[in-house]
């Protein structure tokens, strides 16, 4: 017996999955913040801003826990170094997701839009930046 689509609802998944896809369609936002979808409307929103500055400040805990003395000895990371990050890591962590939104995402969606990068990391990006490197 042959299977088919008609015959096997697996066999029309399975036809499904090997059909052509316009991959540029496929957008996804992983804001770490509980929304399936992060439009530019919400991003300008005080309130997403003020959840991502929280993830952003909950995952800088979780990394300095995670850096545990063993650790920080088999990486080779120095203790004045790490001290140094702890003092910096949540400074100035919502001006960095503002001053991150103005300069990649202002101006490139239309109103309604899907954010097609990750917001989460502007902060981080900014506090390596300016908090940790002209602090070492």
């Amino acid at each position: 017996q042959r299977l088919d689509s008609h015959t096997s609802p697996e066999m029309s998944t399975l036809i499904d999955m090997m059909r052509p896809r316009n991959v540029n369609a496929m957008k996804y936002c992983y804001s770490m913040i509980d929304e399936e979808q992060l439009t530019i409307d919400k991003v300008n929103d005080l309130g997403v801003r003020e959840k991502i500055v929280d993830e952003v400040k909950q995952f800088n805990q979780f990394f300095i826990e995670l850096c545990d003395t063993v650790t920080r000895d088999e990486l080779g990371v120095d203790n004045k170094v790490f001290n140094t990050f702890k003092t910096v890591v949540d400074e100035n962590v919502a001006n960095y997701l503002i001053a991150g939104i103005n300069s990649y995402l202002q101006g490139r969606y239309e109103p309604g839009a899907v954010v097609e990068d990750v917001p989460f990391f502007y902060p981080i990006i900014g506090v390596i930046r300016y908090n940790l490197l002209k602090n070492l």
